[in-house]
């Protein structure tokens, strides 16, 4: 849903003023801190960026690169960043 929401609302602080009470509430009725919640958020928020890397679109037009050209790389570095924020989410304590 936060995905699709990005697409209307483009701006990270316009887009958190919207999802934000239902994700606080969410984490407090499963005891998650708030902080943990936000943070969890915004590195979800972030690595869903690796995968569609729509952030690159300046970039490709200037340098004259297409996806296919450095898709691959935003894959490897999806899996590897996933794996480093499930790891530090589940165990560096709040």
């Amino acid at each position: 849903l936060s995905n699709v929401i990005g697409y209307f609302i483009p701006s990270g602080g316009g887009k958190w003023a919207v999802e934000a009470p239902y994700i606080i509430q969410a984490g407090a009725a499963l005891g998650v801190p708030h902080a943990k919640t936000v943070i969890a958020y915004s590195y979800g928020n972030d690595w869903v960026n690796l995968i569609q890397p729509f952030w690159a679109l300046p970039f490709m037009s200037v340098v004259g690169l297409e996806f296919r050209d450095f898709v691959g790389y935003t894959f490897i570095t999806w899996i590897v960043i996933g794996i480093i924020m499930l790891l530090g989410l589940t165990y560096i304590p709040f």
